[in-house]
């Protein structure tokens, strides 16, 4: 899954937003549960702040970068768990799981 990631925290950090809010839509289409959905937005936007700290001269220090770089790992950890459930069944539609990055 580490494929559907970007390598650059600003593309990585789109990415998760992308994949966060189709799937807050509309948890059931990705046969998941509203907490679900709640649980994949709410490690976003812990990385989206921490990211929004971590470049911004005015806040960048050693500790902001870290702070962002362990959101992100949270994040992406939680995006690459339900991704795989939703790249591999059957019941989601293709072009679902395009939506949302995780498609063929």
């Amino acid at each position: 899954m580490s494929d559907y990631i970007p390598r650059t925290d600003a593309e990585a950090l789109e990415f998760m937003q992308t994949f966060a809010t189709k799937v807050a839509l509309n948890p059931a289409v990705y046969m998941l549960s509203a907490a679900d959905a709640t649980a994949i937005s709410g490690v976003v936007s812990a990385f989206s702040a921490s990211q929004a700290l971590a470049v911004a001269p005015e806040t960048r220090t050693s500790i902001t970068i870290t702070a962002r770089d362990e959101a992100r790992a949270a994040a992406a950890a939680l995006i690459r768990l339900f991704a795989k459930l939703i790249k591999y069944n059957a019941g989601i539609s293709d072009t679902a799981k395009m939506a949302i990055g995780c498609g063929r």
